[in-house]
């Protein structure tokens, strides 16, 4: 298996990112005042010689967020494309559907909302692998969203161990 050490110190919404490497790696929680000593291990079940695409589709509009993703996929071996609202994503996915892995969906985007939005990008790709994420709870979206369609969710604020399994489950 291909193994890429990446060494990274990046600082967003107070997660470090310290090393990684395809298949393997350790994310560690730092919030600035505090030492290193809560790091978390992850194992992504990620595996580069399975992967069909190397892109991932980010549907967001917050810059930190972006960076946060961008950073933990880029360490899993993917490339991000970046929308920042409805018009965008159809737009970029209509351009990338057929190399994107899948798309990471924020439930708030602007533009449109996120059911419709859902349903063209599945009127363009009906097998489009959909990881929706929200800082509303599951139960709350769930009284307006058809949480059956999509592949998994993840809530906001992110852990990046939780994204990693995420991932590992919607793209595997």
């Amino acid at each position: 298996m291909l193994c890429l050490a990446a060494q990274m110190a990046s600082e967003t919404a107070h997660w470090q990112i310290a090393t990684a490497s395809l298949g393997k790696g350790e994310i560690v929680h730092q919030p600035s005042n505090k030492s290193c000593a809560d790091a978390a291990s992850v194992s992504p079940a990620v595996d580069s010689g399975k992967r069909l695409s190397s892109r991932i589709l980010v549907v967001e509009d917050d810059p930190s967020v972006v960076d946060l993703i961008r950073d933990i996929v880029g360490l899993l071996g993917y490339e991000t494309v970046v929308a920042e609202n409805a018009d965008e994503a159809i737009s970029e996915f209509r351009n990338h559907c057929g190399s994107a892995a899948c798309v990471i969906l924020d439930y708030g985007i602007p533009g449109m909302d996120a059911s419709r939005l859902l349903s063209r990008l599945k009127e363009i790709d009906s097998g489009v692998k959909v990881l929706l994420s929200s800082g509303y709870s599951r139960s709350f979206i769930a009284k307006d969203f058809p949480m059956d369609s999509v592949a998994a969710f993840i809530p906001k604020p992110y852990e990046p161990q939780l994204l990693v399994e995420a991932l590992s489950r919607v793209v595997s």
